[in-house]
């Protein structure tokens, strides 16, 4: 997978799109729950997207999202110190992991970036409090919990609070996988019973 400068990371999510039958922004924007217009600015390639944007249109066209976070990081490792990303879309050897914690160098880079954006998260809280990005969902409709059998293992009721780290459908077609703020329940839950709300910083 290419990987180095911001412009060759959009160029690569306008290649995934392309190959997954160049869905248009609307879709995206039902896919991933960011705003149409957010879409559109973000894939521009004038500036670095948000890390959750670019996560969120990699997985809606299939791609997994842990390695374009990755790349992004490497990304914006590059863009700050004004250096190519090294091959293989790993950050630059003085930056950790992108599944450990961070310095506060790269937290004040994903920090700005959110901002340019308007994601509107805070991908990062401090160097000793790594984060995962997620999406909460509203529930319009009451409903059950799944597991990966299928067999119901709760229920969601309306106006409770899903937690959502993933758009790909591993295992239902029509149905994220999911945490119920009120029950602690993690299971599959019917998108169609759910409205975005906003991203959100999980540790």
């Amino acid at each position: 997978m290419p990987t180095g400068t911001t412009t060759q990371l959009i160029g690569d999510l306008h290649g995934i799109r392309r190959r997954n039958g160049m869905p248009s922004f609307a879709e995206l924007a039902r896919r991933t729950g960011f705003p149409r217009s957010t879409l559109h600015d973000a894939l521009r390639g004038d500036r670095l997207p948000a890390c959750d944007l670019v996560v969120a249109v990699a997985e809606a066209c299939g791609e997994p999202g842990p390695a374009w976070k990755e790349r992004w990081i490497a990304a914006a490792a590059a863009e700050q110190d004004g250096r190519p990303a090294p091959s293989g879309g790993r950050p630059h050897p003085s930056e950790p992991p992108p599944t450990r914690r961070i310095s506060v160098r790269t937290a004040l880079v994903v920090s700005a970036a959110a901002a340019l954006t308007g994601a509107g998260v805070a991908l990062l809280g401090t160097a000793d409090e790594p984060c995962v990005p997620a999406r909460d969902y509203r529930v319009t409709r009451a409903g059950a919990v799944l597991d990966a059998a299928g067999s119901p293992i709760g229920e969601v009721r309306t106006a409770d609070v899903v937690q959502v780290r993933t758009l790909t459908h591993d295992r239902y077609p029509h149905r994220y996988f999911g945490t119920v703020a009120r029950t602690g329940i993690s299971g599959y839950v019917d998108e169609a019973k759910l409205t975005f709300t906003a991203p959100r910083c999980t540790s």
